[in-house]
């Protein structure tokens, strides 16, 4: 998901997360940051045509809502924004530490993250500002990091890794219980066996943290 920390200026100001959407034709705010900002406009009932259909919300027509690049400072005037209940965008599931161990790339360039869900989603009729300018590769398969002129984003996909560890290490643990010490049979017995190697292998490389062979382990922990 292709979304970027910046500062929205209103009465107040607020960083935020705004999802660069190239497929829509709209930039919109939600109704909470609208309030927060002290930002007001011309009420009006807004037709937004998604994949599910058609709706129609009450909106307020915000003009002139200054946004900024955190990084650089350099400000854009965004001339017309509509305000909607809420976007329904998840918030991103990796956090910022774990990609930056992933992607050293994250850490030179500075990328910030806020804990929240989108609270903007600006789309192509302020197409120059989210177009990408300069693209850097992370790894093969990896994702992209993208340069816009509100600030860099991360489009591609991304494992959560720790929450893979953490199910991965429960299951190992839960599927031990169903082979008891005392388990009847030399299959029992070797299952049992076999998964407390996988388990005790899987502790030792988390604890060393060996990135390279993360898929590896996924593979076979279960074989």
């Amino acid at each position: 998901m292709k979304t970027v920390v910046i500062e929205v200026s209103g009465s107040t100001k607020r960083r935020c997360v705004a999802f660069l959407d190239e497929g829509s034709s709209v930039t919109l705010m939600t109704d909470k940051l609208a309030q927060e900002l002290g930002l007001h406009g011309k009420r009006q009932n807004l037709r937004i045509k998604t994949m599910s259909g058609l709706t129609s919300v009450n909106s307020c027509e915000l003009t002139q809502v200054t946004i900024e690049n955190i990084h650089t400072g350099s400000t854009h005037l965004l001339d017309k924004v509509a305000t909607v209940p809420e976007l329904q965008i998840d918030k991103n599931p990796v956090t910022a530490k774990q990609l930056k161990r992933m992607f050293p790339e994250i850490e030179e360039i500075g990328i910030k993250q806020l804990d929240e869900p989108p609270q903007m989603l600006i789309g192509l009729d302020h197409a120059e500002l989210i177009a990408t300018q300069k693209i850097i590769k992370t790894s093969k398969n990896g994702p992209l990091l993208q340069e816009t002129k509100l600030g860099w984003t991360i489009t591609g996909r991304v494992i959560a890794t720790e929450d893979t560890e953490t199910e991965c290490v429960n299951f190992l643990n839960k599927s031990l219980n169903m082979y008891p010490d005392d388990s009847a049979g030399s299959a029992g017995l070797l299952n049992r066996q076999r998964l407390q190697r996988h388990l005790h292998g899987w502790e030792c490389w988390r604890s060393e943290r060996h990135l390279e062979n993360r898929a590896l382990w996924l593979q076979v922990c279960l074989q």
